[in-house]
C-alpha cells in the first residue's frame, strides 16, 4: 500500500514537472520566434554605417520643424505634426510599429504643406540658407522610408498565422506571447 502511494505520488510529481517544463519551453520557444520575426521587420532599417534610416528621417523631420518654426511659429500645426513624427521614432518597439506608419504619413503631409506655404513667405525669401534647408528637407521628409515593406510584414504575418494555428501556439498565447500587431 505504501509502495503504491509512493509510486502514485512520484508519477504525479513527474507529470507536474513535465507540464511545467512544457509550459516554460513553449513560452520561451514562441517568444524567441516572435523576437526573430520582429528582428526581420526592423533589420531593414540598419545601414552600413550603423545608423538607421529611421534615425536619419527623424532628424530630418526635427530639422525641418526647427526651420519652419522660425518662419511660422512653434505652434503651427504642421510644425507640431513634424515634431510629433520625429518623436514617434524614439524608442521604437514592436508596439509602436503600427503608429510609425501614421507618423510617416503625418510627416509627409506636413512636409508637403510646408513646401507649398513656406517659399512664399518674405522671411524665407530673405534667407538663402533657409531656402536651401527647406528645399532639401521638405523633399526628404515628403518621401518617408517604407517602414512596413513587404518582407517585414510577411515575417510578422507568418508568425501570427503559426501562433494562431498550432496547438502549442495557442498555448503560448495563453502564456502571454502576443501576436505582432501591424
Amino acid at each position: 500500500m505504501k509502495q503504491r502511494l509512493l509510486t502514485a505520488l512520484s508519477v504525479a510529481v513527474c507529470a507536474v514537472l513535465v507540464l511545467v517544463a512544457l509550459a516554460i519551453g513553449v513560452r520561451t520557444g514562441w517568444s524567441d520566434e516572435r523576437d526573430r520575426a520582429l528582428q526581420a521587420s526592423q533589420g531593414w532599417a540598419v545601414d552600413e554605417g550603423g545608423w538607421t534610416l529611421l534615425n536619419d528621417y527623424a532628424a530630418d523631420c526635427a530639422n525641418l520643424a526647427v526651420v519652419a518654426s522660425r518662419h511660422l511659429g512653434a505652434e503651427d500645426e504642421r510644425v507640431t505634426a513634424l515634431r510629433n513624427a520625429a518623436g514617434a521614432f524614439d524608442g521604437l518597439t514592436d508596439e509602436t510599429l503600427p503608429a510609425l506608419q501614421e507618423a510617416n504619413e503625418a510627416a509627409a503631409r506636413a512636409a508637403a504643406s510646408l513646401s507649398e506655404a513656406l517659399p512664399a513667405l518674405e522671411s524665407v525669401q530673405a534667407s538663402a540658407r533657409d531656402q536651401v534647408y527647406l528645399r532639401t528637407l521638405t523633399r526628404v521628409v515628403a518621401a518617408p522610408p517604407d517602414v512596413l515593406h513587404s518582407a517585414s510584414r510577411d515575417a510578422a504575418e507568418r508568425f501570427n498565422e503559426q501562433l494562431d494555428s498550432a496547438l502549442l501556439g495557442r498555448l503560448a498565447k495563453l502564456m502571454g506571447v502576443r501576436p505582432i500587431e501591424w
